[in-house]
This record gives structure tokens, sequence and C-alpha cells, in this order.
């Protein structure tokens, strides 16, 4: 028989009495004081919803005797079924307590007066005092070997070593460069518990740094994206000047280039020749093949020149040091007279182990939270919760009056309102007068967009509800920042009348409305932006109309504004020729820093990624301005991002996210540092090596970093977005933990989704699937035969052509039978390659031009009524990392109203696994568990609504793919 994993106990207090004799108090578990015995130690657990807390100890037991009677006293059983456990600590060591003076919700009055009040347990000690015994006697109803094997356990347990790092974290690629190789082996299990600050420091300052830099695939990640940043340097020579194009490269599936050249250990490229200047007329050095280059006169001399993300990574660094730093940053919190102890709080919360080691210290310890309605106008509070799902007002309400130490945590799978209540949420940070100012971030600038999108729109309908109900309110100021390079690039050229230049591959994801160069135009008065009026935020009206004044004869002008006039001439300027006469001739550019300065310190909001929070402007808002911080898609935001962003000393923050979406995006995630050939010398444990030991350390996000430390969580179970049924798929197979809780909101009634019945009655009477029911639509698999999936031979890519072609074919009937609109359909695919593919496709064909093909994880936070999920992979490659289970399910949940799956319904069926050997090629790389994608698949099948359809042979010939593995240099 198997022994227990816990066993119940109950403590035996020493007391003395006033004749100073000594006495046994018994304190027993009960429904809300509970003493168990694990391998850990003591576990006590006080209820609570939902977590519990831990402590640890080491143990011996005896058996008992009849002295020890009295013990038994209102305890069944007899004597013999009983034994006495003792605890004794070394004075040596000190205990480690896990989980004391975290927030918590006691499950009635004397459970919370318990913990929060330090009330005595049953009336016999305080839990800070149990807490602090060294010597511990337990009463436990369990046998000899149950116990013996407990206790083995205990002191058998896996103590973690210091992770041989040293205590030195500062950002240092010599110091790198030499630690990584000494320090190579097994991946360490990640943890959000350490021993101490220089353990977290090392895991959380580690995963960004351990890399091999003179890898190959280390290239390629630098390289990675049809967009990054890359240019090509043809260095000068006797008959020519130096020469820079920009470069990008190949996107398989887009070309037809790769088949025409040797790319084994090669990264093709594309070289854009500039539309202007002098490389216009330049012409490189070129040859049909390598082998033809046989003089070093026949060849061009280049340099490759490319952007590097190392810098983000050392922002990560530094804002992981800065917890260490003896300032309070940001530094509106300089003056919170306590904000020295909430710093203190704060740093010693993420070691993980909760405030023992603080309270036992001395330290005053106190989690105030924070009441967001606080002194706020009734209208206003409820005007906003107005936008807010009706069945979670209440709720919110209660949540967001008492937020602990003033963090909230807000979490519910896709549909359920998060960026609702986001929105809601920094409209309601902005009207509080103690707050004002916020700083949103999220991990990308798509997710970016989106949260900013979402406030912004929320925003005008909050104040314009208001403004009706005779409650005067300005709109609100929200920035989108980017690069502040191109920020003032943009604005000059708006300034001078010249159009932006997008560039053909540009790497910026900037957008004009909202950005701090619309907002600087607008408030110089341009005509290239909507004018400003007094109903606009009031800070910026007034900057405005300082900056007028400067060119009004005789008004006062502001001494400190001066140097903007000569913006304001070139703002005010009508006629084109004179505009660019002045932006040719006039020293623009730092008196337009200096002016941006000015307008962002007016914004209500400031959204950027947390990498571009560290530019100048940003930060200086975000560390003078901001008071409250919210973070949208907080799963998929390392550790170090959060604090990037907040700093080392808490304000007011709500994070939002979903723990089964995105993890934190880490090249080196899922890579073996030894590959190919480089494996055959190595030895098993070696071939298991990572390039990243801390690897796995990704998988705590900061959202799940606080769920984890048992922060109170808003959870939200109610589906908005979808039609019923649509997130029937995803609750069975990655939420069947919230199965008791759900529900579909009554907007989710199909009668609300007129193009979701249109396209299933199409599905049904053309393909003759079965219904999902009456007041049900589930989705659809088209399962695509004879359509191979491609990858060029060593390139970690793949597309599949003949499945771009049936989606293609199936939109545009679509299209044409049901009068659908485009712009209401999103195609999504885990590959660039295949996205290039299926964007190839449609650009044959006009009625697909507004269709949005986009991958995966760049639409996590978006969402289209018909979402089309290209699988791509088959029966012959196996999942791959379509089996990922968090990409796959933000794959099965952007849609509305329709869900449309083209893959091979076989994909995971084991009949098949033989024909993917060839698939396993020894790449480095760990494969993803594909149970998910299995489940997922099955259900599908069990469904019937599986429609089978027949690639097109005359695509993608499968002639020239032999014919391009059979070249010498793909094979042996």
């Amino acid at each position: 028989m198997a022994s227990p994993r816990q066993i119940l106990c109950n403590l035996i207090n020493h007391e003395v009495t006033d004749g100073g004799t000594p006495k046994l108090v018994h304190l027993r578990s009960s429904r809300n004081f509970i003493i168990s015995l694990n391998t850990k130690g003591i576990r006590i657990s006080l209820p609570r919803n939902p977590d519990r807390s831990i402590w640890s100890f080491t143990a011996t037991h005896q058996e008992l005797t009849v002295k020890h009677n009295e013990l038994l006293s209102g305890l069944d059983g007899e004597l013999s079924e009983y034994r006495l456990v003792n605890l004794q600590i070394s004075p040596h060591f000190n205990t480690t307590v896990i989980g004391f003076g975290l927030p918590f919700h006691g499950a009635n009055a004397t459970v919370d007066d318990w913990v929060n009040k330090h009330t005595p347990i049953a009336g016999v000690a305080p839990l800070s005092e149990i807490l602090k015994m060294r010597n511990f006697a337990l009463v436990v109803k369990a046998s000899k070997h149950d116990l013996d094997n407990m206790i083995k356990g205990i002191n058998d347990r896996h103590q973690r070593s210091d992770y041989g790092f040293g205590t030195d974290h500062g950002w240092n690629w010599e110091r790198y460069n030499r630690q990584t190789p000494q320090t190579r082996g097994m991946l360490f299990p990640e943890t959000m518990r350490f021993n101490d600050r220089n353990e977290r420091d090392t895991a959380w300052t580690q995963i960004h740094v351990q890399d091999e830099n003179r890898h190959w695939r280390a290239v390629h990640r630098a390289l990675k994206g049809s967009f990054t940043k890359l240019q090509v340097e043809f260095l000068p020579n006797r008959s020519r000047q130096r020469v820079t194009w920009d470069a990008s490269p190949v996107i398989y599936g887009d070309s037809e280039l790769p088949k025409d050249i040797d790319s084994y250990d090669r990264i093709p490229l594309v070289l854009l020749r500039p539309d202007i200047g002098g490389g216009h007329d330049f012409s490189p050095i070129a040859h049909d093949k390598y082998e033809q280059v046989n003089e070093e006169l026949e060849r061009d001399r280049v340099k490759l020149i490319c952007e590097s993300n190392a810098y983000g990574e050392e922002l990560r660094v530094h804002a992981i040091n800065r917890l260490s730093d003896a300032n309070v940053w940001p530094t509106t919190m300089q003056q919170d007279t306590l904000s020295p102890n909430k710093k203190a709080i704060f740093n010693e919360l993420l070691i993980g182990n909760g405030l023992w080691n603080l309270h036992h210290s001395g330290s005053y310890i106190n989690l105030t939270p924070f009441d967001l309605f606080k002194d706020m106008p009734v209208e206003i509070r409820d005007t906003c919760l107005g936008f807010v799902s009706e069945g979670d007002r209440g709720k919110v309400q209660q949540y967001f009056s008492k937020l602990h130490f003033g963090l909230g945590i807000v979490s519910g799978p896709p549909g359920t309102g998060k960026s609702t209540l986001a929105s809601a949420i920094t409209v309601l940070m902005c009207l509080n007068q103690t707050i004002k100012h916020v700083y949103v971030s999220a991990a990308s600038n798509e997710a970016t967009d989106n949260i900013l999108d979402r406030i912004d729109a929320l925003a005008k309908s909050i104040i314009k509800k208001l403004t009706d109900d005779g409650i005067s309110a300005n709109q609100l100021m929200v920035v989108r920042g980017y690069r502040i390079k191109d920020e003032q690039e943009k604005c000059l050229r708006a300034l001078a009348g010249l159009r932006f230049k997008p560039g053909p591959r540009s790497s910026s994801a900037w957008r004009f409305k909202n950005s701090l160069c619309w907002w600087t135009l607008r408030v110089l008065g341009s005509s290239a932006v909507p004018q400003l009026t007094p109903s606009d935020n009031s800070e910026l009206w007034e900057l405005h109309q300082k900056l007028k004044e400067l060119l009004v004869p005789g008004a006062v002008k502001d001494p400190n504004i001066s140097e903007f006039a000569g913006l304001v001439k070139l703002a005010e300027e009508l006629d084109p020729a004179k505009k660019r006469t002045k932006y040719s001739t006039g020293t623009y550019q730092r008196p337009l820093r200096n002016l941006m300065g000015l307008v962002i310190k007016c914004s209500n909001v400031v959204a950027t990624t947390p990498a571009t929070s560290n530019s100048f402007l940003y930060r200086s808002y975000n560390s003078e301005v901001a008071r409250g911080v919210i973070f949208d898609e907080a799963a998929t935001l390392f550790c170090s991002d959060g604090l990037l962003v907040l700093g080392n000393t808490p304000r007011p923050m709500i994070t939002f996210g979903d723990t089964k979406q995105l993890a934190p995006v880490l090249p080196t995630a899922m890579e073996l540092l030894h590959t190919g050939k480089d494996r055959r010398d190595k030895t098993p444990e070696e071939k298991m090596f990572p390039t990243n030991r801390f690897a796995d350390f990704h998988r705590i996000s900061w959202f799940h970093l606080f769920i984890h430390l048992g922060w109170p969580v808003f959870n939200l179970y109610r589906q908005h977005r979808m039609a019923q049924g649509l997130f029937d798929l995803s609750l069975k197979t990655t939420y069947p933990h919230l199965i008791p809780h759900f529900e579909y909101s009554p907007y989710c009634q199909l009668q609300n989704f007129p193009i979701g019945t249109q396209v299933e009655n199409y599905l049904r009477l053309e393909h003759h699937i079965p219904s999902a029911g009456a007041d049900r639509i589930h989705p659809v698999f088209f399962n695509c035969l004879n359509c191979p999936c491609r990858n060029y031979p060593h390139k970690a890519t793949r597309f599949n052509p003949r499945q771009a072609d049936l989606i293609a074919e199936l939109l545009i009937k679509m299209i044409e039978k049901l009068s659908l609109n485009p712009a209401d359909i999103a195609v999504i695919t885990y590959y660039r390659a295949n996205l290039a593919a299926i964007r190839k496709r449609f650009r044959e064909d006009d009625r697909l031009k507004d269709v949005t093909p986009s991958t995966v994880n760049t639409f996590q936070g978006r969402e289209a009524q018909t979402v089309v999920l290209a699988l791509c992979v088959t029966r012959e490659t196996g999942p791959s990392f379509v089996a990922e289970q968090k990409s796959l399910n933000v794959a099965l949940t952007r849609q509305k109203s329709s869900l449309l799956i083209f893959g091979d319904i076989d994909t995971t069926n084991i009949r098949f696994a033989d024909l993917q050997e060839e698939d396993k090629a020894d790449d480095g790389l760990q494969k993803p568990d594909s149970t998910m994608i299995d489940n997922v698949l099955r259900t599908i099948r069990a469904s019937g609504r599986v429609v089978t359809l027949h690639g097109n042979p005359e695509i993608d010939s499968d002639k020239e793919w032999k014919k391009l593995n059979r070249q010498p240099e793909f094979l042996g």
C-alpha cells in the first residue's frame, strides 16, 4: 500500500502555569486550522480562497506511552494508533518560512483575525509565535512505516545548490563569455521561490545572456524576420565610393529564389536598390554560381550592418539590478515617506518566500490596501463601470477597492472581457485625482497597439456619456510611444509638408494617429492633424495657447517656451515652397525634442513596449509623472520586463493576462547546445545540454509570478466575444478546470452573429457537415490531402502552397456567394514562410486583398469575425511546433463567428509515425508535447465536422522538390 503524501497532525504547545509547572496545551487540527506532515516538513494551512501557506522543517518520531494519555483527551482511537513526532531545529540553522505576510482573506472572520490581526489560534498562541518555535511536538495518527517514509523524505529532500555564477550580475559581456562556457550543464528547473536575492538575480539575469554567440542558429536569430533592420555596405575601392543598400532576409514561401541558389550554411538576402541617391545607379559584382568566383578581384567586399537585440537584454538586466539599488525608482514614489519600507518589502516579495525574514528582523510590514475608487465621484465611478459586463460590476468594485500593496491581477480566458476591463480601469485611474497619469505596456508592438486602441475608444465613450449626463470632463490624451528618432523624423517631415517615408521593408511599427508626432503636431496647430479644442486634455490645451501667443505681437510670452517659436511658424506656414525653405534652412531638432518632452508630460496615458519605455522622454514620464501602471497580455512579459516599467518601488499596478496563452519569447528556449555532427562525440548527457541553462525560467512570466506568490486574483469566467459553442473546443481541451464556473453571456446567442449563422448554413449545405446544435456553432476542419508541407533543407521553416491555394479557393467562393466583407476574415498560421506563401497566393486575386493574413503569435489580442487557421503540417511531418500548447490555444480563440481549420486530421495519428522519421532530424531542438493537439484533432473528428479537400498537384510541383533534394549540397 502506498504511503500517504501528507499526514494529519495535532500540535502540542508547552506552556508554564502560574505555579511554574509545565503544561501541555493541545492545538488540534480543525476545519479552520490544519497541521500536516509532508516530505517538506510541516504544512500549516488556514482556509482561504484559493491558496494555502507552507512551512518546512526536519523531524524524528517515537511511540506514545501511558504517560502521554492526557494528550489523547478528545481524540478518537487507541493509544497504540498514535505516535509523538519531535522536531528540533539545529541552533546553527534557521527555519525557512514560506508565505507569511502575503495578502490573506480568511474563510471566516475568526481565521482572518488569526492571520491578519495575530490573535491566538484557538486561544493557544498567535501564528507568529508558533513560527518562531525551535522545538515542536506533534501527535500523529499514523503507522511507524508511514512516518519513517515521511521523515526519510524530509531528510533526503533535494537541497538546491548555488547556481555558481557569483554575486556580480551587472551587464558584462567579457564576464558572460568566460562564465557561460565554464558552467555548461543540464537545465536548471524553474522556480519562483529562491533562497536569497542573489539566487533570484542570477536566474533572472542569466536567462537573458546565456547563448552560444558563434552558434549558427544565433546568426539566424540575429536576422530573424522579414522586417529585420539590415544594411549591406559595399566598401570603397578605386572605382567607387562607399555605397549602402538596405537588405532583407529572403522570405521563404514568397519567393522562387531559394530554389535557384545554394542556401546550404548560408542566409540568402534580398538587396534593395535605393530609389534615389548615389547608390541608385550602383551595380554590385554578381555571379550565377559560387564556384565561378575564383579571383579576389571578382568579389565585392561588403560589410553587413544589423541591429542587435542585445540592448533590450541589457535593459532587462539593468532593471533586475535596480532592485538592489539604494535609490527609489520611480521618482514619483520618493515623495512617499514610506517608500524605503515599500521598496524593501517589494524586494523581499520577489524572492518568493513571503515576508517572514523581514518580520523576524523587526522590520515594519504594511501591505495597506489601495482603494481605486476612494474620493472618486460616484457618477464617474458608475459611468466607467457601466461599460463592464453587468455580471462582473459588483465583483470589480469589491476587488479594486482593496488592492493589497496597490497590486492587482486579472485573469481570464480569451473573450471574457480582459481588454474591456483593462480599458475601464485605465480610464478610472486617469479620472482618479490621486493618479491621473498612467503608463501602459505590453510585450509586443501589436499588443501595445491593441490595448491603446481599446483604451482610446472606451475613453471617448465614457467622456461622451459623462458630458451627456452634464458632468464636466475633458477628453483623455493617450499617446502611443515609438522610437524618439522616428517620432522626430516624421514630425519634421509633416511640418515641412513632405510625405512620410515608410520604406519598402521598414522595421518600424510606427503609426501616425496618437503617436507623439501626432500630438506634437496638434499642439503646434499643424493643418496635418485635427485641431485642438478646449474639450481636449486641459494641460495640452494650455500649452497650445501659450505656443500661439509666441507669434502674437505685444503678447506676454512664457520665456520657458520661447525656443519653440520657429516650430510654430513652420507649422502655421501655408505656402508649400516657404515651408520647405524654412525646413531646409532652420534648426529644429533640439527644440522639437524639448517640445515633445513637454507634450508627453501632459499625457493621461502613455503606452509603449517595455524596451521603448527606457527611451529618455518615456522614461522621464514613467518616473516623474505616471502614478499607475497597467500591463496587458502580461503572461508574455518576462519578470525583467515588468521591473523595467514598474521600477523597484511599487505604485498602483494592474496586470491582465491568461496563464494558458503565449509565454515570453525566448529565442533559446528549446535549443540544445550541440547539433548535427557536433553531437557525434558527445556523451548522452552532453547531447542534452541546452544552449541556455535557465531557459525554463521563461515559463514564469511577470503575470505567473504574482499568481504563484499567492496574490489575490480577479477571475473572469463569462464568454462575451464568441458565438455560443465556439469556445467549447478550448474549454474542453485547454480550460477543463473552468467548466464548473464558465458560461456564455446573453450576447453570445446566435441571433447576434449573422455572419456566423450565414457561414454555418453555407458550409452545411455545401459540404454536408452535421449541425453543432440548434443554438451553437462549432469549428469546421478541412482535411487537406495531397498537400505536402515543404521545408528547404537545413532551414527551420515550413510552408504549404497547396493548402494555401485551397484556403484561397474556399474563401473566394464564400465571399462571392455570401457577399462577405473580406476585411472580416483573418487567416493565421504558425510559420512565417507559410504566411508568405498565403500572401503570395492571395495577391493573385483582388477579392482577397482585404483579408488579413498573420502569424498566430502576432495575432494574440486581436480578433476577427471569421478566422481561418492554416496548420501547414501533415502526417508526414507530425505536429512539430504546431503542438506548442499556448500557441495552439491562441490560434483556436481569435474568432467571433466562425473558425475554419485547414490541416491534416491524421497529423498526430500514431499509424503514420514511421513516415515522420525523416522529419525527426537531429536539429538540436526539443519537441513540444503533442497531447493537446491530439485531443483537439480527436474532438473535431468525433464531431463529424470534417470536410475532405484535395490539393492541386499542378501547384508546387513535387518534381521540383525531388530535384532540389538531390542536389549535392543537400546530401550526406
